[in-house]
């Protein structure tokens, strides 16, 4: 009887500390996808706080992109990017998830204005912008995987090229490929 008492207990202790491993892991994914939720929300401009976790900057900072998106067309292109979150995968306190994100394919739309309108001041380039921004344009998608790192009862973002790059609607690549090219054109193509 003794031991059937005993081996009732001890299922039952495995019982409750399999509920509550299962459910912390549980809590964290939700706490993960909060926490990526309120900063993308405020790297695009959509959040009412500018409540952003990512690595490497200071809450009270404002991020390029919110930077960006502090304007009438980056607000505009912030309300049309769309995301969904998904693959949440925790270690300790590391993280990847994978972010599917649907953006104006802003390069393009720039290039194609530019050569259809031959605009080029900045001021005429960002007004039909926002015009084709309000009528229909071309959207790129792309699933990135991004590294997370849960620090002072947060999660944050630790970005890369190429969410930054979606992000942008594809302008960041190619304002990298700029700097890189004016570099090795005042180098003389030499390596550093």
């Amino acid at each position: 009887m003794k031991t059937a008492i005993k081996k009732s207990v001890c299922i039952f202790l495995v019982l409750i500390m399999i509920f509550f491993v299962s459910g912390c892991g549980k809590q964290d994914k939700d706490q993960l996808h909060a926490d990526l939720t309120a900063t993308l929300k405020s790297m695009l401009g959509t959040n009412e706080s500018d409540e952003a976790y990512i690595s490497g900057i200071n809450s009270h900072d404002k991020t390029s992109y919110q930077v960006l998106m502090d304007n009438d067309t980056g607000k505009r292109i912030g309300e049309l990017i769309e995301y969904q979150i998904d693959n949440i995968e925790i270690s300790q306190e590391k993280a990847t998830v994978d972010i599917t994100i649907k953006a104006p394919d802003i390069y393009q739309m720039l290039c194609q204005i530019v050569r259809d309108k031959n605009i080029n001041d900045a001021d005429s380039l960002l007004k039909e912008l926002s015009l084709q921004l309000n009528s229909q344009y071309q959207p790129i998608e792309k699933t990135v995987t991004c590294n997370m790192e849960y620090k002072n009862e947060h999660w944050y973002l630790i970005t890369n090229n190429e969410l930054s790059n979606i992000l942008s609607g594809n302008l960041y690549e190619y304002y990298a490929n700029l700097g890189k090219n004016t570099v090795e054109e005042l180098t003389g193509g030499e390596n550093q």
